[in-house]
């Protein structure tokens, strides 16, 4: 009895049986007669394997529709739409690398005068028609505890099921969304399930100037080809608001460089600081010219703090000699 080898090696390794027309028996006597002269391998129980290639998720500028397969604290969640366009406000701009993170500022399109209903404004300052949810068909996901058939909804054309299983997928499942394809191209993507991020009930983040901020998780028992996505923004009610969006390695902890939290604390602070840490893969795909992805994780929101500053939505929030700003939901 033959032992499947790791997912881990598996992944982007396509194996491939040969099909010839003779029975099942001849052929694999005349393989293995083959194979002892060294002009043909045997083939194997890997021989039906599914290949995995997982592509990582779209760029911003080309990002139309995005699927979720996820394993959330309370329940599992699938959901997903694409649209026939990019909503220009959603494409942040990269202002600074340092290290494995990425900042990133939103920025406000302004157009004068102002849209007409069903359309929004451009960085040009043009109008152009707002990006509408397209019926790609019947969404179809294997892999998972169950077999999961989507048709859109309307109004919105979104994908949904809220009668899911839990535990929604297994570590190694391998899991593909396949679109059927309608308004836009069929298209496929691919996933695999990953331990669930389980985070310790007073997991958090500190961000201090001029210190590293230490990221925490438990470490993942099997060997998927995952990562740790960490989004953070700490102001919430500034015209650009900046967040830090970083890929680590899977491996427990990481310490973030002292210039992370700096280049935070400069762009501004305001309301109350948030940051989701998500165990995932990330696989991505061209349909009707723009870019789709299937995210596959668990995603986990800890606690933050942000040093010098006070979040609250009521007077009795705040420490002595300071009153709350409920427009900026800030101690001052």
């Amino acid at each position: 009895m033959s032992v499947k080898p790791p997912l881990v090696e598996r992944v982007k390794k396509r194996i491939r049986a040969p099909v010839f027309a003779v029975p099942l028996l001849v052929r694999c006597a005349c393989l293995c007669a083959l194979s002892l002269l060294g002009l043909v391998a045997c083939p194997s129980d890997d021989d039906d394997d599914v290949p995995i290639d997982l592509s990582g998720p779209c760029e911003l500028d080309s990002l139309a529709g995005r699927f979720r397969v996820e394993r959330q604290e309370q329940f599992p969640v699938i959901d997903g739409s694409v649209a026939n366009g990019v909503v220009p406000v959603t494409i942040l701009e990269e202002l600074e690398v340092v290290g494995p993170c990425k900042l990133l500022r939103r920025n406000n399109p302004f157009c004068d005068p102002a849209c007409e209903p069903n359309f929004t404004c451009d960085f040009d300052g043009s109008c152009i028609p707002f990006p509408e949810n397209q019926d790609v068909g019947t969404v179809t996901i294997t892999g998972l505890a169950e077999l999961v058939e989507m048709e859109p909804v309307e109004p919105g054309n979104r994908y949904f099921d809220t009668s899911l299983s839990d535990p929604l997928f297994q570590p190694e499942d391998e899991i593909v969304l396949e679109a059927a394809g309608e308004a836009l191209d069929g298209f496929r993507l691919e996933g695999i399930g990953s331990d669930v991020l389980e985070l310790a009930e007073d997991a958090t983040i500190l961000v201090e100037e001029g210190e590293i901020i230490l990221v925490e998780w438990p470490a993942p028992t099997t060997e998927v080809p995952a990562t740790i996505e960490l989004e953070l923004t700490i102001d919430q009610h500034g015209n650009s608001p900046v967040r830090i969006q970083c890929e680590l390695e899977d491996t427990g902890a990481a310490e973030l460089p002292a210039e992370v939290a700096d280049a935070l604390l400069n762009a501004g602070v305001s309301g109350f600081p948030n940051a989701v840490l998500s165990r995932r893969t990330v696989d991505s795909t061209s349909a009707g010219g723009l870019c789709v992805e299937l995210v596959v994780g668990s995603p986990r929101s800890p606690d933050v703090r942000v040093g010098g500053h006070t979040p609250c939505d009521e007077p009795d929030d705040c420490p002595d000699g300071l009153t709350c700003d409920l427009a900026i939901n800030t101690c001052i």
